[in-house]
Formats: structure tokens, C-alpha cells, sequence
């Protein structure tokens, strides 16, 4: 797991805004548009393998990648929360109002 502390850190390199760990339902909803070939990233690529976690920005736009407890923070490598889980019921997490 990432260790709290970094959390006061790191940012969304596209918003700038705060991060939070995802939702385990969340991230199954990604895994399973993973699984399908369905979920891409914000250049339009597939996401090639399953998330081990993510981190959402403040928004609930973006997700980050995380994989072995490292998270990947590169901007085109983020997944647009609303693409990957279009016909899904809506999480917390990705609830914007």
C-alpha cells in the first residue's frame, strides 16, 4: 500500500488537485473493462493489464494507475473515470455533481 504520508505530496499532475486511494468497486469496474479491451487511457491507448489500486484526483475525473504499489502518475497514462466505466452503476468515487 502507499504509505499515507505521500499523500500530502502528490498531486494530479493534470488538475493539481488532491488524490485518494479508489474504491475497490472501482477498480473492478476498470479490471473489468481491462479484461474486455475496453478501458483506454487519456491518449486513447488500451489499458494493457489490470489495476492493482489507483488514484482518483479530487474531481473524480482521473484515475492513476497504480501497479506493485507504485503509482503511475504520467498524465497521458491517466484513465477517464466516466470512459471506463460507462454503463456502470456510478460509484462514490466517481459521482460528480
Amino acid at each position: 500500500m502507499i504509505d499515507p504520508s505521500l499523500f500530502e505530496y502528490i498531486r494530479c499532475p493534470v488538475t493539481q488537485s488532491t488524490l485518494v486511494v479508489a474504491a475497490d468497486d472501482l477498480i473492478q469496474q476498470i479490471n473489468q473493462r481491462v479484461a474486455a479491451g475496453e478501458a483506454r487511457n487519456r491518449i486513447d491507448r488500451p489499458v494493457q493489464r489490470p489495476l492493482d489500486s489507483g488514484l482518483v484526483n479530487a474531481d473524480g475525473t482521473l484515475i492513476y494507475p497504480v501497479w506493485a504499489d507504485i503509482p503511475t502518475l504520467i498524465p497521458d497514462e491517466a484513465i477517464p473515470i466516466a470512459a471506463a466505466t460507462a454503463g456502470a452503476e456510478t460509484t462514490e468515487t466517481d459521482a460528480s455533481v
